[in-house]
């Protein structure tokens, strides 16, 4: 049932944590499509088509005025876009990859007024360098929580201090939605 005026069209705990700090009042609804199919050429360009499709989708459901926030986040490597990845042999191979190295992290996200009809769509790229890791203390990380939720199988709230995780730019386009993308458009809609 939806009780508020601000849909978080996203599962995504760490999107969620944010929208939380923030002490808005939100409902979650997420998207019910295969952001598998949707395709670019360029990661920004994926990251932003994602978001969008999934917003929309959710937007379809919905009946009434609404702020509707939707978001898509994918690490990249040597030009390897690096999404959800559900097996765990296939998570200790990306996190061996990203080890010693450093990555980008693109986040996309889709923002709309339904009431005016006004969209917000806009993407923000941070570095990411995960410092050198043994094969053991990867095993370790992988086998102690579920990585399949997070874009390039890693989370800043779960990644181990021995990994020397740096973030150069916005730590929150790194969780999933970037605050410098999102508290403009809040302040516009007269939210805080």
């Amino acid at each position: 049932m939806i009780n508020h005026k601000i849909i978080l069209a996203s599962a995504s705990l760490g999107r969620k944590k944010i929208l939380s700090d923030l002490h808005i009042p939100f409902d979650i609804l997420p998207s019910l499509i295969d952001e598998n199919i949707i395709i670019a050429d360029k990661p920004k360009d994926l990251v932003l088509k994602r978001a969008r499709a999934k917003g929309q989708e959710v937007e379809k459901r919905l009946d009434g005025d609404y702020l509707i926030i939707s978001a898509d986040s994918m690490a990249v490597f040597r030009n390897q876009l690096i999404g959800k990845i559900y097996s765990k042999s296939q998570q200790k191979m990306v996190l061996r990859k990203l080890a010693g190295n450093t990555h980008s992290f693109i986040t996309g996200v889709w923002i709309k007024n339904t009431k005016n009809h006004k969209e917000w769509l806009e993407s923000m790229e941070s570095k990411v360098t995960i410092g050198n890791v043994s094969d053991k203390d990867i095993e370790k990380y992988v086998n102690a929580d579920d990585l399949s939720k997070y874009a390039g199988s890693y989370s800043l709230d779960t990644i181990p201090k021995g990994f020397n995780l740096q973030v150069y730019g916005s730590i929150t386009n790194v969780i999933g939605l970037p605050l410098e993308i999102l508290l403009p458009v809040l302040k516009e809609n007269k939210i805080i």
